[in-house]
């Protein structure tokens, strides 16, 4: 149900059961017995042009369909519930700013609850537009009672107003107008200053703000703003009740005045209304309700483990303990330094959720790992595959159950590794324009030395894979684009640039795609990028590097021809340089004319050369790639 919500402020003293009982300090709150009264509400779901972005994994405005499907069916029959929608009627342009600024849509008005009506109109939102909030809430409200009874809206936004209307402004002057309206945000892939606003919306009326990272997020945060006490009364990704993580015991107290005293330096451990409070010379550090506490989302204790996976990802760490239970640590936040730290029986049933800052050091500096786990994750089930490599020859790799596999949308990259065994990550790519090294002496001939395999371990990234196995494609195993894989030692991001993936354990990693290769060090950021080429360099750069002993002029300086395998179908012959050691080196010739041609007195075709990319290449300077008239440079070191 979309529930009646009291102010922010009543909201505080009556919020936390578990950590916050009354204080005669306090005014006591209004209570309530049994559950709160559905109230009439609105349902007020983006529109706009950035929900179409498919990082949720895919559309984003699918999961914001799927998420508001499921508070519709959890609704009691006798709700009152309207619904509303932005952005769905014009283009994202400039030159549409001025009608999609006013482009607001009620799509169902506020009447009985009909759900198949309201499904069947959520289902039809097509996102393209602006991100008029500031109007969205005024003809919201114009539809609930005028008056001072209980009303909701409810705000489902990835976004900031795009209108220049602040709406933070219009939400206060709403909850002035009618005292007994809430507001309630939330953010969908949302930080800065979008979550500002959002908050700020949610604050200005006595509502709720959340954000959510992913679909499953999006649902459970959704249905919390069905009944504001619970939500506040169960820990977020921020703290409780208005209480947050790195609050100073002043900034407590300000809102609690019977919190105690506590030291500003040491470790201290504040047991308060059921609940501690550990602090940090001054700083609260983390919050763990007795009873084992409950989550926005619905985690609590007796919850299956999975459900954290579902709603979190992956662990960031797990430990093992002597009792039989285990201590996981899962993302609360990808902003932030908080997690959730839960203990699970043996049983993986969840005995005690704990709310800190205490986010492993590696995944808070290592920006890599950042991208792998804060991107929405696959499960590694869809992606497993028992033989994985391609052996041509006697194998280096293991060919073994218990791997993971997938190709990106392009189809050009694909990486396997082992999920149980620490293995090695290995990724392949069909088409590749950055040269690799030369073979390593210790790489045997009858083995491969794959020029378009990337290798990462332990150890860190490297180029090049000397194997008789390598993986191949064609699995069906997509990662899409904006989503993660994480499984066993290793965590792989797809996104529009290439394949990023982690060790992560140590941080070492890489960013390959067709046309780069970028090692990651333990800090997870890319090393400094190497200066430009000088504008002139000395005239003995060469051109790129002989493929074989057929091949003539690469490797050398103004060659006046050149020929990969010396067929008259791939040699140039009287090639005229017209300039030569800048960044770009241009010359023209003509090819190799057969004697059947010569015979029927054809005219010699001419081609123009573009050479590129000035580098190392085989111990001397060069020109990397090379373009012929007006088709793909190719990598020519």
């Amino acid at each position: 149900m979309l529930r009646q919500s009291l102010s922010m402020v009543a909201l505080l003293c009556l919020a936390l059961t578990a950590c916050t009982a009354e204080s005669s300090e306090r005014p006591a709150a209004p209570s309530r017995v049994g559950n709160p009264v559905s109230v009439p509400s609105i349902l007020l779901l983006d529109g706009s042009e950035s929900m179409a972005q498919t990082d949720a994994p895919g559309p984003r405005i699918d999961a914001a369909k799927n998420a508001a499907q499921v508070l519709i069916d959890s609704l009691p029959d006798a709700a009152t519930l309207g619904l509303q929608t932005y952005g769905t009627k014009t283009g994202s342009a400039p030159e549409d700013k001025a009608a999609g600024c006013h482009d607001v849509t009620t799509l169902v008005p506020l009447s009985p609850l009909d759900r198949g009506t309201v499904k069947s109109a959520v289902e039809a939102i097509t996102p393209s537009g602006y991100t008029p909030i500031s109007l969205a809430l005024t003809k919201a409200a114009d539809q609930l009672p005028a008056d001072n009874s209980a009303q909701a809206i409810v705000l489902v936004s990835d976004g900031e107003d795009t209108c220049d209307t602040p709406p933070c402004e219009t939400a206060a002057q709403l909850k002035k107008d009618r005292p007994g309206l809430t507001i309630s945000t939330v953010g969908f892939k949302v930080d800065g200053a979008a979550a500002d606003q959002l908050r700020c919306i949610a604050e200005a009326a006595g509502g709720l703000f959340v954000t959510a990272a992913n679909a499953n997020q999006l649902s459970a945060r959704l249905l919390a703003t069905q009944d504001l006490d619970q939500a506040n009364q169960s820990l977020s990704a921020a703290g409780i009740a208005g209480i947050t993580l790195g609050a100073t015991v002043d900034d407590i107290r300000a809102i609690y005045t019977d919190f105690p005293a506590v030291s500003t330096s040491g470790t201290v451990t504040v047991t308060w209304r059921d609940c501690d409070f550990v602090f940090t010379d001054g700083n609260l550090d983390s919050i763990a309700p007795h009873g084992g506490g409950r989550t926005i989302d619905g985690l609590a204790t007796g919850s299956p483990i999975s459900k954290a996976t579902d709603l979190y990802g992956e662990p960031l760490a797990t430990t093992h303990n002597a009792d039989g239970t285990s201590t996981l640590l899962f993302d609360a936040d990808p902003n932030t330094d908080h997690a959730y730290r839960i203990t699970a029986d043996s049983n993986s049933a969840i005995a005690a959720i704990t709310l800190c800052r205490c986010k492993p050091q590696a995944v808070q500096q290592n920006s890599l790992i950042g991208a792998v786990r804060s991107a929405p994750q696959k499960s590694p089930t869809e992606y497993e595959y028992g033989d994985m490599m391609e052996n041509p020859g006697p194998p280096v790799l293991p060919s073994t159950t218990g791997r993971v596999t997938f190709d990106s949308p392009s189809s050009n990259i694909t990486c396997e590794w082992p999920i149980a065994a620490e293995g090695s990550l290995i990724c392949g790519l069909k088409q590749r324009s950055t040269p690799p090294p030369l073979r390593p002496a210790d790489c045997a001939e009858y083995l491969g030395w794959g020029k378009t395999f990337v290798h990462l371990d332990s150890a860190g990234a490297s180029d090049g894979v000397c194997a008789g196995g390598v993986p191949i494609s064609n699995r069906g195993n997509v990662l899409p684009y904006g989503t993660s894989l994480i499984a066993g030692a290793y965590g792989c991001n797809s996104s529009e640039d290439g394949v990023r993936c982690v060790h992560l354990a140590t941080g070492q990693g890489f960013l390959v795609s067709r046309t780069r290769f970028d090692i990651f060090p333990a800090d997870g950021n890319p090393p400094a990028a190497p200066p430009n080429p000088p504008a002139t360099v000395n005239g003995d750069v060469v051109l790129g590097a002989p493929s074989d002993q057929y091949s003539a002029g690469y490797g050398t300086s103004r060659p006046n021809g050149v020929s990969t395998n010396s067929i008259c179908g791939n040699t140039i012959n009287d090639v005229t340089w017209t300039s030569w050691g800048g960044p770009t080196a241009q010359g023209t010739g003509t090819w190799c004319q057969s004697s059947g041609a010569r015979g029927r007195g054809e005219a010699p075709k001419r081609v123009s050369l573009t050479a590129s990319d000035i580098g190392p290449c085989q111990g001397k300077l060069a020109y990397r790639q090379l373009q012929l008239d007006s088709g793909a440079a190719q990598s020519i070191c």
